[in-house]
C-alpha cells in the first residue's frame, strides 16, 4: 500500500513538474520568439493624406461634392506640409551643426528665429486647414467637426501632458 501511495505522489508530481515546465517554456519562448502577426496599424490619420481624408468623410457623411472640396483642401495643405517641413529640418539640422561647428551665437540666433517663422507659418496653416474643412460642412455636420476638434485638443493635451507635467514639477522645486 505504501508503494501504491508513493507511486501516485510520483505521478502526480512528474505532472505538475511537466506542467511547469511547460509554462515556463511557453512564456519563455514568447519573449525571444515573438508572434509573427502583422504590427498593428501605428501610422495616423493626421500624416496620411489618403486615410485622413477617408477618415474624414466617414465621420463627417461628405458628399460627392464635398469629397472634391476637401480633396483640393488637402492637396493644398500637404503641399505646403511638404515644402515648409523640408525647410523646417534643413534649419534644424543648420542649429544642430552650429552647436557641433562652434559657431557664434548670432547663427545660432539666425536658425532659431529661420524656425520659429516656419513654425508660426505651419499653426497658421494648420488653422486655415481645419477652418476650410469646416467651411465645406452643412448644419448638420458641424456638430460632429466640433466633437472631432474637441478630440484632437484632447489628444494634443495628452501627448504634450508629460512636457508639462515636467515642467510644471520643475517650477514646483
Amino acid at each position: 500500500m505504501n508503494t501504491k501511495i508513493t507511486n501516485i505522489l510520483l505521478i502526480i508530481l512528474l505532472v505538475f513538474n511537466v506542467a511547469f515546465i511547460g509554462k515556463w517554456w511557453m512564456g519563455h519562448r514568447n519573449v525571444h520568439h515573438p508572434k509573427t502577426e502583422a504590427p498593428a496599424e501605428t501610422t495616423t490619420i493626421l500624416h496620411d493624406k489618403d486615410k485622413g481624408e477617408m477618415y474624414l468623410v466617414k465621420t463627417l457623411g461628405f458628399d460627392t461634392a464635398q469629397q472634391k472640396k476637401l480633396d483640393k483642401i488637402l492637396q493644398t495643405h500637404f503641399t505646403f506640409l511638404d515644402k515648409t517641413m523640408n525647410v523646417y529640418i534643413r534649419n534644424q539640422n543648420n542649429l544642430f551643426n552650429a552647436v557641433k561647428e562652434g559657431k557664434d551665437s548670432t547663427y545660432a540666433s539666425q536658425c532659431s528665429d529661420s524656425l520659429g517663422v516656419l513654425k508660426v507659418a505651419m499653426e497658421k496653416e494648420l488653422y486655415m486647414h481645419f477652418n476650410s474643412i469646416k467651411g465645406i460642412c452643412n448644419s448638420s455636420q458641424l456638430k460632429q467637426f466640433d466633437e472631432l476638434i474637441d478630440n484632437m485638443e484632447k489628444e494634443f493635451v495628452l501627448h504634450h501632458n508629460f512636457h508639462h507635467s515636467a515642467n510644471a514639477n520643475k517650477d514646483s522645486i
